[in-house]
């Protein structure tokens, strides 16, 4: 059944586009489709908090991206791909393309008709997730969801998406489509207040004498100008009573958000989840904005602001930043346009400087393409990248998984979203991991640097429940 088939079909009024009428519209779309590509059918929706589907289906893979462009959430799976190794960022260009390439859209008259869009994510480098408890993501992953919800300007849909050469389970589907409308009503009507969390009973962050060595080593090397710049990151992890609800700690996110973007992703029984202040790009035809985010002070510090501004240590530790997205923007584009002193952004527990960049293609070019030129930036990576990667790999005390990479989104059009997943972790059970880094330049002291990962770190622990 094509877009044009089912438009031709009666259509319920306004008034008359009960849950019903949604769930007869959806049949008949099931009953008129063909028996290959993807077929997509959007219906509107309640609106509601953006991870209300989640609620109706408490296991499976999902994700949540609630950023500057249409809040959105997915459930389940219609298409999926696992990218590895050193061609990871090829191999999901080809997944994408695949899923994306041979779409049937039924939309509903009163729907949000937003493009189709797949999700993907990555770790910080190949290899970084192959350990517990990143199993379940490993290199990448790359979903067509089967359910995704969008809220977008006071509006909501809900679209299926079923892969064809599977054949149409109709029961099933609307067994599932009821589950999820019913969820999203009922937090429509009711809200979704966050739960109390559950009680910390331990904290295991590395040790202080490991962190110092670190630093200290890298001060060394940046001295011998064998590196100018690495970002190192530490891990801690939490104990809880019991299991941890990804879903509530994503919500007690947005509680205290600022300037930051919503993400959850689960795979297995693991949930990888934050609230990132740090876009990689977004990209909407051949515009694209990035921005360089790096060099912080404590928001509360006397003076903070001036103090950033004043540093030359964080001036130069931003600077690097921004002349790396520059350069690898350059054959990328017609135009690039950056303030040439670093502006900043207050977060609830941190300052950081911040050079926004606006850039023109030169062509239509492949999300994935851009994404690829772009990471690792030196926010979280280091200068020279080819030197900082592989000296993170060797002597970090725990792999990053996919903490500070790129996740986000694709659609039907080519345009993209992603942001560098920061100031977040990883819950499984009564358990979570979380990570936090700092840029290590010359200058840089370790213990200034432990509290400022110290302080990055807080925006989780509170949302965990934890003593900060």
């Amino acid at each position: 059944m094509n877009a044009d088939a089912v438009a031709a079909e009666p259509r319920p009024s306004k008034a008359a586009a009960t849950f019903e009428a949604l769930s007869g519209f959806v049949r008949e779309a099931l009953r008129h489709a063909g028996a290959e590509g993807v077929l997509a059918v959007t219906v509107p929706a309640p609106v509601a908090r953006v991870e209300a589907p989640l609620r109706a289906l408490r296991r499976g893979p999902c994700w949540v991206f609630a950023g500057e462009g249409p809040h959105v959430s997915a459930l389940g799976v219609a298409r999926v791909a696992r990218p590895r190794g050193e061609g990871r960022f090829e191999q999901a260009r080809a997944a994408c393309d695949e899923m994306l390439g041979a779409v049937v859209n039924v939309v509903h008259e009163y729907a949000v008709a937003l493009p189709l869009r797949v999700f993907a994510g990555f770790s910080f480098a190949p290899g970084t997730a192959d350990a517990a408890p990143w199993e379940p993501f490993g290199d990448g992953l790359v979903t067509l969801p089967r359910w995704t919800y969008a809220v977008e300007h006071g509006r909501a849909g809900l679209t299926l998406a079923i892969d064809l050469r599977d054949g149409v389970d109709e029961r099933l589907v609307l067994c599932e489509f009821e589950a999820v409308f019913a969820a999203i009503e009922e937090a429509s009507r009711l809200g979704s207040a966050s739960g109390r969390a559950p009680s910390v009973v331990r904290t295991e962050p590395l040790e202080r004498a490991r962190w110092n060595r670190a630093v200290e080593a890298l001060r060394a090397a940046i001295e011998r100008r064998d590196l100018s710049k690495v970002v190192v990151a530490r891990r801690t992890v939490l104990t809880t009573t019991h299991d941890i609800e990804a879903l509530e700690v994503l919500g007690r996110l947005d509680e205290a958000r600022s300037h930051s973007t919503r993400f959850l992703v689960r795979a297995g029984s693991a949930s990888f989840v934050g609230a990132s202040p740090e876009h990689l790009f977004l990209l909407r035809g051949t515009k694209l904005s990035t921005e360089a985010l790096a060099g912080s002070i404590a928001a509360d510090a006397e003076g903070g602001v001036e103090r950033l501004l004043s540093s030359a240590k964080d001036r130069e530790e931003h600077r690097l930043v921004v002349t790396h997205l520059l350069e690898r923007l350059a054959p990328l584009c017609t135009r690039i346009d950056a303030p040439d002193s670093p502006q900043v952004r207050r977060l609830p527990t941190v300052v950081h400087l911040r050079t926004p960049i606006d850039a023109e293609l030169d062509q239509r070019r492949h999300p994935l393409e851009v994404l690829a030129a772009l990471h690792p930036t030196p926010a979280v990576g280091g200068v020279p990248t080819a030197r900082a990667v592989p000296w993170i790999l060797a002597h970090e005390a725990a792999p990053r998984g996919w903490y500070s990479a790129p996740l986000g989104w694709i659609d039907a059009r080519g345009d993209a979203e992603f942001v560098v997943a920061l100031r977040c972790g990883l819950v499984q059970g009564g358990r979570a991991w979380l990570w936090a880094g700092a840029g290590i330049v010359e200058g840089s002291e370790a213990a200034t640097e432990w509290d400022e990962t110290a302080l990055k770190l807080r925006p989780m622990l509170r949302a965990l429940g934890a003593s900060t």
